[in-house]
């Protein structure tokens, strides 16, 4: 969206809030492929090759088909990465992930945006939202050497996600725990946490104390 506003319509304004305004008077409704795939745990992958291939085989019925005199793409060409095949098929699962699916999620899918690797999602219309399900722990150390599997292994058996701050903190998510409490017991039961130095608070707290 900021490639298209720079070459197509103004300079890119100098803060995100600016941006959105003006992107929204340009593009008033904006829905976003990845976000709608990645909020639902019908879709295994969410990579564009990937997601194309599972909607297609889920979602039969309707030919999509390009302009006359605009038909060196079709659905099996296979050239994924090349700059229009991609904007074909996006626009391909974007009309076979359904209207049904959207009229039920469009008041949340709606001028929301995915930001890779982040927990909350671009909101065009209003203040950003956290877009992941569950809880939501801030997780501090002092080894470096602390990885991935570490942090997961302190909430077995619960399902866990982490999502990296710097080398010495990270967010986890846990989409199968409701509550800050049970998530920290969960941790304290497991015993890994305390052996590995982990520490945890709400994010809540963590936001709070960034005055936020």
């Amino acid at each position: 969206l900021m490639f298209m506003y720079s070459h197509f319509c103004d300079v890119l304004p100098d803060t995100v809030g600016e941006f959105k305004e003006r992107i929204h008077q340009v593009v008033p409704q904006v829905y976003d492929t990845k976000l709608i795939s990645t909020s639902s745990p019908e879709w295994n992958d969410t990579v564009l090759e990937s997601l194309h291939k599972e909607v297609s085989h889920k979602r039969t019925g309707g030919e999509l088909r390009l302009a006359e005199g605009f038909q060196s793409y079709n659905e099996d060409s296979g050239r994924y990465h090349e700059a229009g095949y991609d904007a074909w098929i996006t626009g391909c699962v974007f009309a076979r992930l359904g209207r049904e699916m959207l009229a039920q999620e469009s008041p949340r899918m709606r001028n929301r945006l995915y930001l890779m690797r982040s927990m909350w999602s671009l909101n065009l219309s209003g203040e950003d939202e956290i877009s992941v399900e569950g809880t939501v722990l801030y997780c501090a150390f002092d080894d470096k050497a602390i990885k991935t599997p570490d942090i997961i292994n302190a909430f077995q058996p619960k399902r866990a996600m982490v999502r990296w701050i710097d080398d010495l903190s990270c967010f986890v998510v846990l989409p199968e725990v409701k509550t800050t409490e049970e998530a920290i017991q969960v941790a304290e039961e497991a015993g890994t946490a305390r052996d590995k130095g982990l520490t945890f608070v709400s994010l809540q707290d963590y936001l709070c104390g960034l005055g936020k």
